[in-house]
């Protein structure tokens, strides 16, 4: 019976994929939202900037920056973008356009939090408040609390993010606290939903190896190979090595490694932009992915480039305001990183940086992981539909 059920169910979807050819898709996460695209045609992807200049308001001086952002104020650009980008009349009616969740599936969230462990006073991070807005507003388009995961496996579990999510209810799955020799031990392990599910690794054309060139494997957490869809929240920064660290970088944050290792060292050297595209076009990545937003609320184009360090810095280029008080939404991540890219290549020129590589974006679209292009010589783009909402 319950095979059955399955082909049925397989059947019924091959039917409705068939007379439903806007679904073009699951692979760059685009929905009837975005225009049809096909093999050998030119791609259109949806980019959307919502700025909001109340959003954040921090002179750039020490201490933690998230004490400048005002929840509130992203809680509306929150609603107002998922509105624009799907055209839907209401917040909760976007998420479902975005979002076809059945009852039992799972959601999941991937903020980029590796550097939790030292705060916002030294480290660019997505916020607190973007997080926090996004749960609240998936909780109150109806989707179940228990149905809700935010995980960031590079991230160490802390108070604050018990704060943050604790009165919502929802799964969080971080690293786990080495406190003691047991914590230490099960931060080796993976225990749970943080245990690299050995039936879904990750094929890298490259090898990848560690300091002492042993080849590692690289796998997909159980926490995403049992999710069925997924929001990636990356940050507004540049990168050491690469142009910028956004949505497609984000994902170093979610592999687990056989050689034990929690941060995705490995991942960087010789073959760091190839390893984020075969990562990205693994399918609980490219066919999961619903969601990408960019937390600008402020940013670091110059991360650690001169005497710029981790922090946000103030923003000198035209396109966004010194204090940038944005989030950048799409379906596509490709496209999405182009826009972001153009912003954070002309803040590194106009403080006399030469922008690093983003070969990377270039052979993702090459994949069919979503569309690339770069900004012409008005601003615009012909393959990438980029649209400002001003609050």
């Amino acid at each position: 019976m319950m095979k059955r059920r399955l082909f049925l169910r397989s059947l019924l979807t091959a039917c409705l994929a068939l007379a439903m050819p806007w679904r073009w898709s699951a692979r760059a996460g685009l929905t009837r939202g975005d225009k049809v695209v096909k093999a050998g045609v030119q791609a259109v992807s949806r980019v959307l900037r919502v700025h909001d200049p109340a959003a954040c308001r921090w002179g750039f001086g020490p201490g933690d920056y998230t004490t400048g952002i005002d929840s509130a104020a992203v809680r509306r650009m929150l609603a107002a973008g998922l509105v624009a980008l799907t055209g839907a009349a209401d917040v909760g009616s976007a998420w479902r356009a975005l979002i076809p969740w059945r009852q039992g599936e799972r959601i999941v969230i991937k903020p980029n939090l590796g550097n939790i462990h030292v705060g916002y006073g030294e480290v660019i991070m997505t916020s607190p408040h973007l997080l926090t807005a996004l749960v609240a507003s998936l909780l109150e388009a109806g989707f179940p609390a228990e149905s809700i995961t935010v995980f960031d496996l590079t991230a160490p579990e802390n108070d604050v993010m018990r704060q943050w999510f604790g009165p919502f209810g929802v799964r969080t799955v971080f690293m786990k606290r080495s406190s003691n020799l047991f914590d230490k031990l099960s931060a080796r392990v993976f225990p749970g939903p943080a245990a690299a599910d050995s039936g879904a690794p990750v094929r890298m054309r490259n090898p990848v190896r560690d300091k002492d060139g042993a080849e590692v494997e690289c796998f997909m957490p159980e926490i995403l190979t049992e999710a069925d869809h997924l929001i990636n929240v990356p940050v507004l920064k540049g990168h050491q090595y690469l142009l910028q660290s956004s949505a497609l970088k984000n994902h170093f944050g979610t592999v687990r490694f056989s050689n034990r290792n929690v941060y995705p060292v490995v991942l960087h050297g010789e073959y760091l932009e190839s390893h984020i595209v075969d990562l990205n076009d693994n399918p609980h990545i490219r066919d999961k992915t619903r969601l990408c937003v960019v937390d600008a609320l402020l940013g670091a184009a110059c991360f650690t480039r001169g005497d710029n360090d981790r922090r946000p810095s103030p923003w000198t280029s035209p396109g966004l305001d010194r204090v940038p008080g944005s989030l950048f939404f799409s379906r596509d991540p490709v496209a999405l990183e182009s826009v972001v890219g153009d912003l954070v290549a002309a803040e590194q020129r106009a403080n006399g940086f030469e922008p690093f590589p983003h070969r990377y974006l270039h052979e993702a679209a090459q994949r069919g992981l979503g569309v690339h292009e770069h900004r012409d010589g008005k601003g615009g783009y012909t393959r990438i539909d980029f649209a400002e909402v001003m609050i």
